[in-house]
């Protein structure tokens, strides 16, 4: 059940990290990408009930490790909360790396936090 689980999440997350993660000129691209794997997947699986002949516990292992597999590695994808999303392939490979420390200098207030920024916008 716990597979399950997982294995639904990951198919949500193609769908919600493609479109935040990849720039806009490749964006169609890579949710077009991660829905035709989810697919291919789909297509795949249910012969993953014949490795029964080799081994009783076979198909449930490859199931639950592949899916505890991409449990742990979702994790690893950076946040994107309040990030704008990227444009360029420069900004998507810096999404994880720098955390909102760009502008930050002792004399501006209103740098590092974006969300900071759009609220002290909206008073004025």
């Amino acid at each position: 059940m716990i597979g399950k689980f997982a294995v639904a999440i990951a198919f949500g997350l193609i769908y919600l990290y493609t479109c935040e993660l990849y720039p806009t000129v490749i964006r169609t691209l890579a949710v077009g990408s991660g829905s035709m794997m989810c697919r291919v997947g789909s297509i795949v699986a249910p012969f993953c009930v014949y490795l029964v002949d080799v081994w009783v516990y076979l198909p449930q292992l490859i199931v639950g490790i592949l899916a505890f597999a991409i449990g742990v590695l979702t994790l690893l994808l950076p946040e994107t909360l309040g990030e704008p999303l990227p444009t360029t392939l420069e900004e998507a490979e810096s999404l994880g790396s720098n955390p909102r420390k760009k502008n930050s200098s002792p004399g501006n207030k209103d740098a590092g936090d974006g969300m900071e920024l759009n609220q002290h916008e909206a008073k004025a």
